[in-house]
């Protein structure tokens, strides 16, 4: 396992016509294993390229990412899941899931029974031999979901993977996201400009903002019950301190409003 992973003063910038772009300065946190943890910010700020450092695609221009032991973080012990649906279209459903098992070498009995076991915890049984032209919006990322796992990496990377889905479906991948996240017991990253989506979700939220972008503020929701709704008073109260706070007042937007 790959325990606690530490962000030590992570700073990133690229090379730009007219000088240097600096998009990350200074940002220090700590991942807690088997936590569900929530970067929340606008669009622009830096999430993305945050999450491509945590995951060694690209190269930090100063501090860095390490594991419980002080090493680099492997590309094994990790994986990514995107917005777009990362799947193979002339693979089925369930080809596509046991894709990373084989490229482990996994036997084929044993890859095939994991796969079965996916596919029920993803609520995709009966679409076993479908395509993904075949599947919806929720029903890919169901199936990139059930890859992730597949791999058994014990720390899970989501880049706003339900940012392309309607609202209703959204809710309920995020309320499936959190059932399987509990019942596999992985630590998961996701990146959000959805204050709504990061408080249903996240055991804690790390507020991502600025220019250069850094870590404004961390909020604790492990007090708040699972399963939650935006209903309850005390999230609801939660909600309206963090939009108080006014994080993104100059900033490029950001989603903030009620799904």
């Amino acid at each position: 396992m790959v325990g606690d992973i530490h962000v030590k003063g992570l700073g990133l910038s690229f090379p730009q016509q007219n000088g240097i772009h600096e998009v990350l300065r200074d940002v220090d946190f700590v991942i807690h294993s088997k936590e569900f943890l929530v970067l929340f910010g606008p669009g622009q700020c830096g999430k993305t390229v945050l999450m491509e450092a945590i995951a060694g695609l690209l190269p930090p221009t100063a501090g860095s990412v390490e594991d419980a032991q002080g090493s680099p973080l492997r590309t094994q012990e990790l994986c990514m899941v995107f917005q777009k649906y990362a799947l193979f279209p002339w693979k089925t459903c369930r080809q596509n899931i046991e894709l990373p098992m084989k490229f482990k070498g996994v036997p084929k009995q044993a890859r095939r029974k994991r796969a079965a076991d996916l596919i029920h915890l993803v609520g995709l049984d009966g679409f076993e031999h479908s395509y993904p032209r075949q599947l919806s919006g929720g029903m890919k990322q169901r199936v990139a979901i059930a890859a992730a796992y597949a791999k058994e990496c014990p720390l899970l990377l989501f880049d706003e993977p339900f940012g392309a889905l309607d609202a209703q479906t959204r809710l309920q991948m995020e309320q499936e996201l959190v059932r399987i996240w509990q019942q596999e017991q992985k630590t998961v990253v996701l990146i959000t400009n959805s204050i709504d989506e990061a408080l249903l979700l996240g055991d804690r939220i790390l507020v991502l903002a600025g220019s250069p972008s850094s870590i404004l503020e961390e909020y604790d929701l492990r007090e708040f019950p699972r399963p939650r709704s935006l209903s309850d008073r005390p999230l609801l109260n939660l909600r309206q301190s963090i939009l108080d706070r006014g994080f993104f007042e100059n900033e490029g937007g950001g989603d903030l409003r009620c799904e």
